[in-house]
């Protein structure tokens, strides 16, 4: 039989411009990497953009220090993330630009829409 493992909650600040922002929390499996981590928050954005971009850090002295995505989380509880504003990746699509549509394309839509 396979021990359960616990799921514990991480807390993520945006940390940007050497400013602390805004703070996510995911829930991870207690035996996490920082890589699970990442996905977590990915997952909770909706967005792979953080996968590529976010990087989880950890201050040593004056500056910054990246954690290794294999790297255990042990019991880290609270982590800074670089690379992603989290409120820009919250709003997901409607922050780029709207749908191009065709003239043709538009007509049909609004057609559609009179006759439903």
């Amino acid at each position: 039989e396979k021990p359960v493992v616990a799921e514990v909650s991480v807390s993520l600040r945006e940390f940007a411009d050497g400013r602390e922002g805004g703070v996510v929390s995911v829930t991870v499996r207690e035996d996490a990497t920082i890589g699970d981590v990442k996905q977590a928050l990915a997952d909770h954005m909706g967005s792979e953009k953080v996968l590529r971009e976010a990087k989880i850090v950890r201050k040593q002295g004056a500056g910054l220090v990246s954690f290794k995505d294999d790297e255990r989380l042990g019991n880290r509880r609270k982590l800074l993330v670089l690379g992603v504003e989290f409120v820009a990746v919250a709003q997901g699509p409607s922050a780029e630009e709207p749908p191009k549509l065709t003239v043709e394309e538009a007509l049909a839509l609004q057609q559609d829409l009179l006759e439903a």
